[in-house]
């Protein structure tokens, strides 16, 4: 599983595993954590980096050799093999969820059907030319896969979809940065504690999800105002398992606000205890001292890095839609953004 991630990385994908770090609570003391489903998504990460490099033609074959025998990724997608899709594919029920996963589990249950050649996946060093011939089959079935018309029109349609959103995000930092001298980006994740969820019901309701939001999203504008904030991002996606959550951006006149950490913490106690009644949590991203995605942005070459990593981080969460988004089917977006100076 790990084999594959290393050797076709990703920085969506990796965004995706760190997007399961989440604060819970149990109503009176809170703690950083990392939910059991980060298993899940890793083995999605996995599956997806082996169909990906398989669409663009990374080789499996060891050329240096004259017998049939299988290079680093080869060995990789070997691996990749062994891993239950359909268990992957389960634990998401319900959600929206990249096609290359359909595609793997496709050919892995075509490759089952030879018993031979399901051996060679099952046992390491059951026989070399067997495993080469079990990647080489499916292989095969993946590539076939990614030539119907089907995926074909769903990657399209997914394309112009994420192009759409990233040049959102790129008119408005574009139009940002050639506004305001000094910036201030605070940027928290909003969710809710187990303790809160499991009194709900597994599933909290999209629906009062996305009211809570709207909430909080008021008591900011309250707070801070035209004058003082510039605009904000925001992103619904998953954390600690298939719980929803919001990546929230929000960037403030840095001459007014020096310490966004403060900030951070003000909005903190908003959305946990007003808007969730103490039901709801918030991880800071701003009370780590080393990051530089967020905080203070002043003027120079520095500023122009960090507006860069910015703008990435940005890029990351559109994509994660890619891979797996909420079914949010009549309900609305998983990604928007406020117009510049107090568009709320």
């Amino acid at each position: 599983m790990g084999v594959v991630v290393n050797i076709y990385e990703d920085s969506v994908c990796s965004g995706l595993v760190s997007s399961q770090i989440c604060v819970d609570s149990d109503g009176e003391s809170a703690w950083v954590l990392v939910d059991d489903g980060v298993e899940y998504v890793e083995e999605m990460m996995a599956i997806i980096s082996c169909v990906r490099g398989i669409i663009e033609g990374i080789e499996y074959r060891d050329c240096k050799y004259k017998k049939d025998r299988l290079n680093y990724f080869g060995k990789a997608v070997l691996s990749a093999v062994k891993i239950d899709s359909k268990g992957v594919i389960e634990y998401f029920n319900g959600n929206l969820i990249s096609p290359y996963l359909r595609i793997f589990d496709d050919a892995r249950d075509k490759l089952k059907g030879d018993v031979d050649l399901w051996l060679s996946v099952i046992y390491d060093g059951f026989c070399d030319v067997q495993a080469y011939r079990a990647v080489g089959e499916f292989v095969k079935c993946v590539r076939e896969s990614v030539d119907e018309p089907d995926f074909k029109k769903y990657m399209k349609n997914n394309w112009r979809a994420r192009m759409k959103s990233l040049a959102s995000v790129r008119h408005f930092m574009d139009s940002l940065c050639g506004q305001v001298s000094s910036l201030q980006v605070v940027r928290l994740k909003l969710g809710y504690g187990s303790k809160f969820l499991h009194s709900s019901g597994v599933n909290y309701e999209v629906v009062s999800v996305k009211r809570d939001f709207s909430r909080f999203v008021k008591g900011v504008s309250g707070r801070y105002g035209k004058e003082s904030c510039f605009g904000y991002v925001w992103k619904l996606g998953f954390s600690s398992g298939r719980y929803l959550s919001y990546d929230f951006f929000l960037f403030l006149d840095g001459s007014k606000f020096i310490d966004g950490s403060l900030v951070a913490a003000e909005l903190g106690e908003l959305w946990r205890d007003i808007v969730t009644m103490g039901g709801g949590t918030c991880l800071s991203y701003n009370e780590h001292a080393n990051c530089s995605k967020v905080g203070l942005f002043g003027v120079g070459g520095e500023r122009t890095l960090r507006v860069q990593n910015l703008y990435f981080d940005l890029y990351s969460l559109v994509k994660l839609d890619s891979l797996i988004k909420p079914n949010l089917i009549g309900i609305g977006r998983t990604f928007g953004r406020s117009g510049i100076r107090g568009g709320f």
